[in-house]
């Protein structure tokens, strides 16, 4: 008896695929989140730092900021206090 040669491959990993491309989209829809939260984290400290002397600093919220923010946001202890001192000026509570 002669069997006949199929050239179509067979689908028997579809499932294993169906489960692969989903771990895929959701890693890579994990991965867009984690950079876009890091970038924008990026852009507020750097705006929060050259806006210091026009607009209110929030010592707090910038402490809560990732820590990729932290070389753009390292000051001495005097320019902190320059800019303290500019919330207090400006924006009294």
């Amino acid at each position: 008896m002669v069997q006949e040669v199929s050239n179509t491959p067979q689908l028997i990993h579809l499932p294993l695929l169906k489960v692969n491309l989903i771990e895929l989209v959701s890693l890579f829809s994990i991965s867009i989140n984690l950079l876009f939260s890091i970038l924008q984290n990026k852009v507020i400290a750097k705006y929060n730092i050259s806006k210091s002397n026009t607009s209110y600093s929030h010592f707090d919220y910038s402490a809560n900021l990732s820590d990729v923010t932290l070389p753009l946001t390292d000051s001495s202890i005097e320019q902190l206090k320059t800019i303290e001192t500019i919330n207090h000026v400006k924006f009294p509570i």
